[in-house]
């Protein structure tokens, strides 16, 4: 079955059904933020290890999950020698099941980080097939739309994990977990058809080297990818219950993080009206400017702090920082890394180039979330995000002078461009 034969209304069902499995990405990303301070109890009714955590395990309960996503892109690319598109997608989320099936049964704090590896695996293994597949079932007026919803799929995840994180059970949460996955696995799975670009042939890794346009290509995708993650995106949202307590007690800890996922769904949804307006480019740029500001802001908000200053009237302020990070994330930088990684390669070499910079983005994640407590620990909240804050500046900088515009633009003129 030929997608160009279905009506848009098909290729919209596809888009959703297969962007159920982004949703699920989504939960376990933001998964510590709740149940981290949960591992800190010793009340063995609701922390299931039964003792509070240490700064290690803790540590690697985030960052495993990171650990198991540099896994992902290498199980994709193989997959794709040897099975379609779809078939890879479906499989990749098989271990996801199986992260929280080990969840409801769990009582050690081994058996969380074994499950939150095995969910960086699946989320790598998706992510690193996802964007080629909607890219390549898509038109090229409406690609920066269909893209984008697994991003917003992806935030609703993340605001489901906020809204019932603090009162579901680890037990209760993993098996609430379950049911997207199935619903997933039934629509997709059942009803839509793989990629028609499934039958061409794979380049071979000498051609990334020898053609200008792959190379130009390839350095545009890897960078997007590491700018992506040097926002400390993924450190700021694991830990967002514990910035707010650190700031804190203007309003109760729980509350911030689902205005963060609220801010981040509302922003999905007015990026996807816009993408295929502005462009890819403006948005990009624009999101690291705001984010720049939003960790400087912060900063300084931590540096006052730390020197005893009274910052009791401007509490609200990491709050309100803090949702314009995550609004200016999903405004950008979210998405379009994985949007041009989908567009910017031919259909018969996009497994080797996107594992390429899925890759460099998932390693750039995990040493993230490896370094962030410590740097945290060492130099304070103050100057970890005056970090970022420089990252995100010079990303801008990179972005105005070096990414092209593939807004409604053919695989021919995107090509083009990236000779000239």
């Amino acid at each position: 079955m030929c997608f160009k034969s279905k009506f848009n209304w098909f290729i919209s069902f596809a888009t959703i059904s297969v962007s159920l499995s982004a949703f699920a990405t989504g939960s376990v990303y933001v998964w510590p933020s709740p149940y981290l301070p949960k591992f800190n109890l010793t009340d063995s009714t609701i922390n299931p290890i039964g003792r509070p955590i240490t700064i290690t395990e803790s540590t690697w309960i985030v960052a495993a999950m990171n650990a198991g996503l540099n896994f992902g892109p290498l199980l994709s690319f193989l997959g794709r020698k040897i099975f379609t598109k779809k078939q890879v997608i479906l499989m990749a989320m098989l271990s996801m099941m199986l992260a929280h099936s080990i969840c409801i049964f769990a009582n050690k704090a081994l058996l969380f980080i074994l499950a939150r590896l095995l969910m960086g695996i699946s989320t790598g293994w998706l992510w690193t097939s996802l964007g080629t597949y909607i890219a390549e079932i898509a038109a090229n007026s409406n690609r920066g739309l269909l893209g984008i919803l697994p991003g917003i799929m992806s935030n609703i995840g993340i605001l489901t994990v906020y809204v019932i994180g603090p009162y579901f059970s680890m037990k209760l949460f993993s098996i609430f977990n379950l049911i997207p996955l199935m619903l997933f696995y039934i629509s997709f799975g059942f009803f839509v058809p793989d990629s028609p670009y499934d039958l061409l042939e794979e380049i071979r890794f000498e051609d990334l080297v020898k053609d200008r346009v792959i190379r130009r290509g390839l350095v545009i995708s890897i960078s997007l990818m590491v700018i992506q993650q040097l926002s400390g995106i993924f450190a700021v949202s694991s830990y967002a219950e514990t910035i707010f307590q650190s700031a804190g007690d203007f309003i109760p800890p729980f509350l911030p993080p689902i205005l963060l996922g609220i801010v981040g769904v509302l922003t999905m949804c007015s990026a996807s009206i816009l993408i295929d307006k502005m462009g890819r480019k403006p948005l990009q740029i624009t999101s690291c400017i705001i984010e720049s500001i939003s960790l400087f802001g912060l900063g300084l908000y931590f540096h006052l702090l730390n020197r005893g200053f009274n910052v009791a009237s401007i509490a609200w302020l990491p709050m309100v920082l803090l949702m314009v990070f995550t609004g200016a994330f999903h405004f950008g930088l979210n998405m379009i890394p994985w949007i041009v990684t989908g567009e910017i390669f031919h259909s018969n070499l996009k497994a080797m180039p996107s594992s390429l910079a899925a890759l460099s983005n998932f390693a750039t994640c995990f040493l993230v979330s490896i370094l962030y407590p410590y740097m945290v620990e060492y130099f304070g909240m103050s100057w970890t995000f005056y970090f970022f804050t420089i990252m995100m500046i010079l990303a801008a900088v990179f972005c105005y002078g070096t990414l092209l515009e593939t807004k409604g633009k053919s695989f021919q003129e995107i090509q083009i461009l990236l000779n000239k």
